[in-house]
């Protein structure tokens, strides 16, 4: 079995956090200020997408491409639908067929460098998009859909160069923007990040603010500066963001103090999350992720029929919520009922049919088979997961890790388990390899 697992840190309540840092800066038809009409126009092709048929929606997209003429090629609007989705071998695949058909597009070289960047090919990306910039548009296009396509060109532009953490060019690249007209939260907030990694923090707040009165359903400025500290590693700051943010936004307080709960769980401070979690009014809207933190905090300490508890009233808010059953069956594993340890396995094949393609579920579905005794059957998932590669947490990394040692595969079960030690992020079996650890002194 190969071990090319990559491994990445992810709690599903750091999702909100990330969405406020970084609003309005991922590829969507809006940022290409697409008109209604035009929107209509592709819908039926995306609905096509959606439903799985790629080649009525390649049609589909092709009918209106011919229809509305100031569209990127039908194949490249279909390819960035790809993009969004993570599709990247069929968006790349699309790609190179307009490639050999109609090379040297000034769209293709666009479509050419979000994948790139998606994909953290910073330089790759910064190539098609000059590349792009120095490329005549198709001669259908309008003056005025020409200039739109080269002002999501130079936003591409501000994003790549700051993914370079090249803030200089990233300011100049947004304040270009801004002299351009652009309208939007998006460059405030591009400026906003450029002034806090130049050490203005004031200034920064003051544009994220600016941004806030543009999208004040979606961009909380007090969550960013946490969000920017925590980056930094800056903790203290981080935490006084956070509070202040919780003390003073009455419009985003709840949806503050939940993204601190689940900040204090990725530094492993369980307890501190707890208590946020346990505070939180029973009516928010924000109920099930605060419950859903505490079901966390209980399992991180071992407190699984705490854990299960919370979990299985989520279960029957939520039945087919991939990340509720699959913590629901980690926490019923670990029960000495023998009636929920089978129940565990039940939620865990269930869920890994809903999500075939993910390792983290997989693996907790390897997991859940070990903890049973059915060490062929773990064995074969696992295969299943590191023959693939791919990303994972590092309890699924972990999870892996025993079961090889189970097997003595002794050096990949290593491999993994420094990766563990050697990344950052929640990690919720931590008393148990500390416990491990110290036994194997």
């Amino acid at each position: 079995m190969r071990t090319c697992v990559q491994i990445t840190v992810f709690c599903a309540g750091m999702l909100l956090l990330c969405q406020a840092l970084f609003a309005g800066l991922t590829f969507n038809e809006s940022q290409m200020q697409m008109s209604d009409t035009k929107r209509a126009m592709l819908q039926p092709a995306r609905d096509m997408l959606q439903k799985g048929n790629l080649e009525e929606c390649r049609r589909l997209a092709a009918r209106a491409v011919s229809e509305a003429v100031d569209l990127p090629h039908g194949d490249i609007v279909v390819s960035l639908w790809l993009c969004e989705l993570g599709e990247f071998a069929a968006c790349q695949q699309l790609l190179e067929q307009v490639s050999v058909i109609e090379p040297g597009r000034l769209d293709l070289h666009y479509a050419y460098a979000e994948v790139a960047r998606k994909n953290g090919r910073t330089y790759d990306a910064w190539t098609h998009l000059n590349i792009a910039e120095s490329t005549d548009p198709p001669a259908a296009w309008s003056k005025e859909y020409t200039q739109e396509f080269a002002t999501q060109v130079l936003f591409s532009k501000a994003l790549v160069a700051e993914q370079r953490r090249d803030w200089k060019a990233s300011k100049e690249l947004f304040t270009r923007l801004q002299e351009l007209g652009t309208s939007g939260s998006a460059i405030p907030m591009g400026l906003g990040r450029a002034a806090f990694e130049a050490g203005d923090a004031a200034g920064a707040e003051s544009l994220f603010r600016q941004a806030a009165t543009i999208e004040p359903d979606q961009i909380v400025p007090e969550l960013i500066m946490a969000g920017l500290y925590a980056a930094q590693k800056k903790y203290e700051e981080t935490e006084l963001w956070f509070k202040r943010g919780a003390a003073e936004n009455k419009s985003h307080g709840e949806r503050i103090r939940l993204d601190h709960a689940t900040w204090l769980l990725r530094e492993q401070r369980a307890p501190d999350a707890m208590r946020l979690a346990q505070a939180a009014a029973t009516e928010s809207k924000y109920a099930d992720e605060f419950a859903f933190i505490r079901a966390l905090a209980y399992y991180m300490y071992e407190k699984f029929s705490e854990s299960e508890t919370e979990l299985a009233r989520l279960a029957q808010k939520k039945p087919g919520d991939v990340r509720i059953n699959n913590q629901l069956a980690l926490s019923l594993v670990e029960s000495t009922d023998e009636g929920k340890r089978a129940r565990a396995l039940q939620v865990a094949v269930a869920n890994a049919k809903l999500a075939s393609q993910s390792g983290d579920i997989l693996a907790t579905l390897a997991w859940v088979q070990f903890r049973l005794g059915d060490l062929q059957a773990s064995q074969q998932t696992a295969a299943t997961i590191l023959g693939r590669g791919g990303q994972l947490s590092r309890d699924s990394a972990y999870f892996l890790a025993q079961i090889l040692a189970d097997f003595k595969q002794t050096e990949q079960a290593q491999t993994l388990l420094e990766i563990v030690r050697n990344n950052e992020g929640e990690f919720f079996n931590e008393r148990r390899l500390e416990r491990q650890s110290a036994q194997s002194k």
